[in-house]
């Protein structure tokens, strides 16, 4: 039941994404000649650079056992340019709310992170990532600050009850029936661009083609007792 709850959590967050995406769509936009070949966007002047999104395609490749295609690396920069988007979006709404994580918060988290490894094996795994500890603060800073913002603008004023997401799933389930499955497709990563603003996984059902002629499946359950 958790995990139902978590979904219409982030169909929630999605909510808010949209609102605060029209609140300033005015200061939102591609990056023209004026400001330069390294700018990719710009939320309310705030610049996002072909280096930053690179520094994270890196980051993101890293553990990959091969190369991506040129398509998928190409999609791949795509999302993480629209997630940097999101994310400063969110991060100049907490500005205005004051909800903007703390240095304290934010050492409080790093400490945390930390605990299970020598700071010999924290800084390869830095390295290994191509990250600097001044990069990890400011990306731990900027998940604590979202999570702020979801928690105060979406969860606080969500009151969602077991029967509230059992008449929902049984309305709606979002997942078609065994029987009408023809094929399962799961992505992780380097989406299509279809798929649109997806965070986490995806998975993809192709429906079996319909008939005019009555069919259906039998199931039997059969024990042996004398085996």
């Amino acid at each position: 039941m958790e995990l139902k709850r978590k979904r219409i959590y982030g169909l929630a967050a999605t909510t808010l994404m949209a609102m605060a995406v029209g609140l300033l769509l005015p200061s939102l936009g591609c990056a023209g000649k004026q400001d330069g070949a390294d700018v990719m966007a710009s939320v309310n002047g705030r610049k996002i650079t072909r280096t930053e999104v690179q520094k994270y395609y890196d980051n993101t490749t890293a553990d990959s056992p091969q190369k991506p295609s040129l398509e998928q690396a190409d999609t791949l920069r795509l999302n993480i340019l629209r997630e940097l988007v999101d994310n400063e979006i969110l991060m100049q709404r907490a500005e205005k709310l004051g909800l903007l994580a703390t240095d304290e918060e934010v050492n409080t988290k790093l400490a945390e992170i930390k605990a299970p490894y020598t700071q010999e094996e924290f800084d390869n795994r830095l390295k290994g990532r191509q990250l600097t500890l001044d990069d990890f603060k400011r990306d731990l800073r900027r998940s604590l600050t979202i999570d702020k913002v979801l928690n105060k603008e979406v969860t606080s004023k969500i009151n969602i009850s077991d029967d509230d997401i059992t008449n929902y799933y049984n309305q709606d389930a979002g997942i078609p029936g065994t029987d009408s499955v023809q094929e399962t497709r799961v992505y992780t990563d380097a989406y299509a661009p279809e798929f649109g603003r997806t965070s986490g996984g995806v998975v993809a059902f192709a429906l079996r083609s319909g008939t005019n002629a009555l069919h259906g499946t039998l199931y039997e359950y059969f024990q042996n007792r004398n085996l």
